[in-house]
């Protein structure tokens, strides 16, 4: 049975790219529009480094770079989540190495069981056929899903280390407003207030709009879509109803800064007592192990002499 199993799938997978192959994917309507549109789509302002690949990005590597010419880049970042993509910009990874990953780890779990269970059968320990090949379907599926999550974790900590960037860069640009410097240098001074990633990409957001009749606001409301921010967006937005008068824009920039502040110091305490009941939730399974440890042998012992 699980023979069959494993034959039905590699057929399936077979004949999926057969048809890729034979009806490769057609530019949708809208990449038909947009070729059409007379005003140029503005570039991405994050773009992702080609970084050097791992070990399970190169095992992975011929596979994906086959499907990806028979059915086209675009056609995979339509299939996938927008949450992974707004996560790859984040962490800087681009889709194809990605998937390549995605497939290498799907491959280590799909061999690893069959390799353990050949040296124990060299070692005398002979196991049924089907316990690797079910070990190693569920620890290949789990290797494919695995990225994902770790992405995830990686995308989320970064966007952390953002909005503590951001809370900084919305006072510092405020305090250079309330100094009576224009708008442009106040914003410098805030782009320029640190060293780390979140101010680097408000640099580069901000590069973007030196020759171009785009407002700062703009561009950083952008990148807040590109990164899935919310509260760039709702910068640019508060910073719009302000209007051009220097005194409005202080003040809100002002109210901004105490608001994330504020945001930031409740995120802390959610977390801190998130940390205190995993750690009483852990303390209390121990006293639980513990006492069964110590009651356990008793009632054996009293059930077993009657």
């Amino acid at each position: 049975m699980i023979e069959v199993l494993l034959l039905g799938a590699t057929a399936g997978c077979g004949l999926w790219c057969v048809v890729l192959g034979l009806f490769p994917a057609r530019p949708s309507l809208a990449q038909g529009l947009a070729r059409l549109e007379l005003v140029p789509i503005r570039p991405p302002i994050i773009v992702a480094a080609a970084a050097r690949a791992g070990a399970l990005s190169r095992a992975g590597s011929p596979l994906v770079q086959l499907l990806l010419r028979r059915s086209g880049p675009r056609t995979w970042r339509r299939l996938s989540p927008h949450w992974l993509q707004a996560n790859l910009t984040v962490v800087g990874r681009t889709m194809e190495r990605h998937l390549a990953e995605k497939v290498g780890t799907a491959l280590l779990g799909l061999l690893f069981p069959p390799v353990v269970a050949a040296v124990l059968a060299l070692a005398g320990v002979v196991l049924p056929v089907a316990i690797p090949l079910w070990v190693a379907l569920v620890f290949g599926v789990g290797g494919f899903v695995l990225p994902d999550f770790a992405v995830r974790s990686q995308a989320a900590q970064r966007r952390r280390e953002f909005r503590d960037d951001l809370a900084a860069f919305v006072q510092v640009t405020a305090l250079s407003l309330t100094a009576a410097n224009g708008l442009e240098t106040a914003i410098g001074h805030g782009a320029n207030a640190g060293s780390s990633w979140g101010f680097s990409q408000i640099r580069t957001a901000l590069a973007q709009v030196t020759f171009s009749e785009e407002t700062p606001w703009a561009a950083l409301a952008r990148l807040g879509a590109e990164l899935s921010i919310d509260e760039l967006e709702e910068l640019a937005a508060r910073v719009s109803l302000a209007g051009r008068d220097a005194a409005q824009i202080q003040m809100s920039l002002a109210t901004y800064a105490q608001t994330l502040r504020a945001r930031r110091l409740a995120e802390v305490e959610a977390d801190e007592k998130t940390a205190t009941e995993k750690m009483t939730a852990a303390g209390v399974m121990l006293l639980i192990g513990f006492t069964l440890f110590l009651v356990l042998p008793g009632f054996s012992l009293l059930f077993s002499s009657h």
